[in-house]
């Protein structure tokens, strides 16, 4: 059987989908803006940077190590590239509404 038969592409918008998906499953954070997803790709790896929103009185650190491993996870495990890193920038706080 030839191996060889084509390419398979995945498309950068798929990629940003899965992130999307990704960040969504973490409700303590959330994407700063639509285009808080920015990506470069080059010969079959990946770099992400996102930038978000985190919830007040989250633990920074811990949420963030957790996302950036589940990420790399996520787009290691279905799309066979590799991941060159996870930047997150936390643009902002969401802090909880005051009761009026």
């Amino acid at each position: 059987m030839d191996e060889n038969v084509g390419k398979v592409i995945i498309s950068q918008n798929v990629i940003e989908k899965i992130v999307e998906h990704n960040i969504e499953t973490h409700k303590e954070l959330s994407l700063y803006s639509k285009k808080g997803v920015k990506l470069e790709i080059k010969r079959d790896k990946v770099l992400i940077n996102l930038m978000v929103k985190v919830k007040f009185g989250v633990r920074i650190p811990d949420l963030m190590w957790e996302v950036q491993k589940s990420i790399k996870e996520d787009i290691e495990k279905l799309t066979n590239l590799s991941v060159k890193g996870v930047n997150i920038h936390i643009q902002e706080f969401e802090f909880p509404e005051s009761a009026a």
